[in-house]
């Protein structure tokens, strides 16, 4: 006895617009017909080769013309670059910004605690690299760098990250000689004439078991045609994690590593407008961390409080574009050790300041070759001292005032030759003035005062005048 066909309905929808196109759908619908499925293909394939030649004379929807004009961005020479898509991935697993950067060649990181991760572009690490966050020269102003300029930036704001190792263009900045790491966040997106307003928001949250870490991060934005504003903040808490397993002792897991754990927040806000004027934008970022362990330290962060801000402004003009930027960051830094040490406390204070403006102009001298000039300023201000206590009456003042300013100005031509060469050629002047106060001792003993009356007895001012020079070339095959 044979088995019994499901009967089906063939409907055929197709449509055409410049091209021919088709959608097929074909479903079960009971018993409604006799017609089985076997037999239907053929029909049903000859009902839309009819459809689809007479559609195709009869619709065919000429679009208008769209002319989509651009500025294509050229690669910076012997750098690594991650825009926003490249960036994606990294981000969801990212709980320190510098994991960001750990899958570029001849980038590591290494670890203090659990928000201050290091850099290290081809071993060079520290002052020996110039970190440039959103267009700003944070300095960090822990002996230590237990408060890195990428610490205040979380993973989730940063909308392109560019790594040059070794020789920097001189238009990206000089005072580094280990490479140039610089953080763009997000660039502001307006809403369409169509869109009238947008208005979007995003939570999300994870949580590690290994140091019981949890953590959290929300942003949200609201655009018109001409104005935005939007904010994003993050917050994350650690216990000291657990050592890994211990087969000899027969234990599961090994002791908790004394001190790792961790608290930190950030937030910042942004108000963006483009007008016939160009476009301008104001950010203020905070940073809070009143705790963060250091178990390779034989001190913890006790506390860092920063507040860092700019103003941007962009342009066009008939000569070429303009950006600039001018910007100020405040640091409150103590360190101490942490009450899971069961130590003496230690305590030292920090106070550091950042102040400066970039300006650079980027002028098409024909097709293929492009003049960058600019000038900027940069000024780093310190007070470094550990207080007294009864047994030292008097606070060890390390830093007095200390200060050190740096004027720089550049040229550097670029040619693209045609798709596969191109070369920059550069020249920069950096001078630096620096200055500092007298320092003291604990108290006003023979060891603490032969030490500092060395350095008091020296003038403490001094100027440096540097000049670097950058010839490069980069042949790029397909």
């Amino acid at each position: 006895m044979g088995r019994k066909s499901s009967p089906a309905e063939v409907t055929i929808t197709a449509d055409t617009a410049m091209s021919t196109t088709g959608d097929f759908q074909f479903r079960n619908t009971g018993d409604k017909t006799s017609c089985a499925p076997a037999p239907c293909w053929p029909f049903g394939f000859l009902l839309l080769v009819a459809c689809l030649s007479a559609r195709a004379e009869e619709e065919i929807i000429e679009l208008d013309e769209m002319t989509i004009t651009g500025q294509a961005m050229t690669e910076t020479l012997s750098a690594k670059t991650l825009d926003e898509a490249g960036l994606a991935t990294a981000k969801e697993t990212a709980s320190d910004t510098t994991d960001l950067l750990k899958d570029i060649p001849g980038v590591s990181l290494y670890t203090g605690g659990g928000v201050s991760n290091l850099p290290v572009v081809r071993g060079l690490a520290d002052d020996r690299v110039n970190v440039v966050v959103n267009g700003m020269n944070l300095s960090s102003a822990c002996s230590n760098h237990m408060n890195p300029a990428m610490s205040y930036i979380a993973p989730s704001q940063v909308g392109k990250a560019v790594v040059m190792a070794g020789i920097t263009p001189v238009s990206q900045g000089g005072d580094s000689i280990g490479g140039t790491i610089t953080l763009d966040p997000l660039a502001p997106e307006f809403a369409s004439a169509e869109q009238g307003t947008v208005f979007k928001n995003q939570v999300s949250n994870f949580f590690r078991s290994v140091n019981d870490n949890f953590g959290a991060s929300a942003s949200g934005d609201y655009a018109t045609e001409n104005w935005r504003v939007d904010y994003s903040g993050s917050w994350a808490k650690a216990i000291s994690y657990l050592q890994g397993e211990d087969y000899s002792r027969s234990k599961v897991t090994g002791p908790r590593v004394i001190p790792t754990e961790f608290e930190s927040s950030n937030a910042n806000i942004r108000v963006a407008t483009q007008q016939d004027t160009g476009l301008w934008s104001a950010d203020l970022s905070g940073q809070h961390i009143p705790y963060q362990g250091f178990p390779n330290q034989r001190m913890d962060m006790v506390r860092n409080d920063a507040l860092l801000g700019g103003v941007n402004y962009e342009n066009s003009f008939d000569w070429g574009k303009l950006d600039s930027k001018v910007y100020y960051h405040q640091t409150w830094h103590t360190m101490d050790t942490l009450p899971t040490r069961k130590t003496a406390p230690m305590p030292m204070e920090a106070v550091g300041q950042d102040l400066g403006y970039r300006m650079r102009g980027h002028v098409p001298l024909a097709e293929q070759h492009t003049l960058h000039v600019g000038n900027e300023f940069f000024q780093q201000r310190l007070d470094d001292w550990w207080p007294g206590n009864t047994q030292n009456p008097q606070d060890f003042i390390s830093i007095n005032h200390g200060e050190r300013n740096r004027m720089g100005t550049f040229a550097e031509w670029e040619a693209n030759w045609d798709k596969e060469w191109m070369s920059m050629l550069g020249i920069r002047n950096d001078t630096l003035w620096t200055d500092t106060g007298d320092v003291q001792g604990y108290n006003d003993d023979f060891i603490n005062t032969f030490w500092s009356s060395q350095f008091n007895s020296q003038p403490h001012a001094k100027t440096f005048v540097n000049f670097d020079v950058t010839a490069m070339g980069s042949f790029t095959p397909n």
